[in-house]
């Protein structure tokens, strides 16, 4: 079975327990979109880039498009417990 904290794709999922995937790698130019599938607002605080914070509504979504090779580390700014990390390569890993 797959593990659940990691995936490679676009798309990561805000949930009751926290992020799914909690790590995940993408690529350069693609958007990556955090969705909010709890029923309150939730918000994305990037560690470092300008440390960008996002509130998104229940079953809104956020997206962020990298342009350079970056790992982004990201927390829940009213759960600090709950983080994760992309990492944006410039190419799709094998």
């Amino acid at each position: 079975m797959p593990d659940p904290n990691f995936d490679q794709g676009q798309l990561v999922i805000i949930t009751a327990t926290g992020f799914r995937p909690k790590w995940l790698v993408s690529i350069v130019n693609k958007p990556i979109l955090w969705r909010n599938d709890t029923k309150q607002p939730q918000s994305v605080v990037f560690d470092a880039v300008g440390n960008t914070v996002r509130t998104i509504p229940p079953g809104g979504s956020y997206t962020y498009t990298p342009t350079t090779p970056i790992s982004i580390a990201y927390h829940d700014g009213l759960h600090h417990a709950w983080h994760g990390v992309v990492q944006v390569s410039t190419t799709t890993p094998q």
